[in-house]
């Protein structure tokens, strides 16, 4: 299934998301967690817009107040309309859209869309189901870095629950999940990076471009994520890693559960 015919949406959305950006008002859900009206706005226009062009897959969209998974149906979206909501309403850059395709349940492609992160036009990932990746139009190679880890990304509650004053390194923070696992393959010096217990839909994207590139996203026990487990709106287990090898273990050996 191909997500180009779907990709010029994300951005529009994006471009809307930036323009309404200074005057977003901040509410609360029932979880505490921050919402505006372009988080809605975003989630029914683009729900609405997959609905057109692939009739009949499954949608679990954020802020859809549920889902209906139909376990006979092959292709499953994800869409997560701002993640980083809390960030956006501040006025800051880390924010993003995020859409996972998934195929019987495994990540198979991804568009991510982040208008303030980035050099330029922001940060457009592509990843599409046949294999291509593209960041803003351009086919994406990549690099391994197989250097000792010294920067990596963690949530901005890493703190409360890990104790990793052994890490040599520094530890960034984006205020956006789906902009943490992507930091490996944007920017050279990120290695890794600690992911909280998330919803798929602020996974799937981003794991799909990361597979494509030869990452893999996985429990900080090293157990497979599985999506079976996450269809029914539940968040991860626990905490899950990204990266390479040498940043894998290293965020497993100095991050340690308070």
């Amino acid at each position: 299934m191909e997500l180009f015919p779907i990709v010029e949406h994300i951005k529009n959305a994006g471009s809307f998301a930036l323009d309404a950006q200074g005057s977003a008002v901040r509410s609360f859900k029932s979880d505490g967690s921050v919402v505006t009206a372009v988080d809605l706005a975003i989630n029914n226009a683009i729900t609405n817009t997959i609905q057109e062009y692939y009739p009949g897959v499954n949608i679990i969209a954020e802020e859809a107040s549920s889902s209906i998974y139909n376990p006979e149906c092959e292709y499953t979206f994800a869409l997560d309309p701002l993640d980083g909501t809390d960030t956006y309403s501040m006025g800051m850059p880390g924010w993003s859209i995020a859409l996972g395709l998934l195929r019987n349940l495994e990540p198979v492609g991804g568009i991510l869309y982040a208008p303030s992160w980035g050099i330029g036009p922001g940060s457009l990932l592509v990843a599409e189901e046949d294999g291509r990746v593209t960041l803003n139009g351009r086919a994406l190679k990549l690099e391994k870095n197989t250097a000792y880890p010294l920067q990596v990304m963690a949530p901005s509650t890493a703190h409360r629950y890990f104790d990793f004053s052994g890490f040599p390194g520094k530890v960034r923070n984006s205020g956006s999940s789906i902009i943490s696992m992507a930091a490996i393959i944007l920017h050279s010096q990120i290695s890794g990076a600690l992911i909280n217990n998330s919803f798929i839909w602020d996974i799937a994207a981003s794991h799909a471009i990361i597979r494509k590139l030869g990452f893999d996203l996985e429990y900080m026990n090293g157990k497979k994520i599985e999506y079976k487990e996450l269809v029914d709106r539940s968040a991860l287990r626990d905490y899950a890693v990204c990266g390479t090898p040498e940043a894998v273990k290293a965020i497993r050996d100095h991050f340690i559960y308070r």
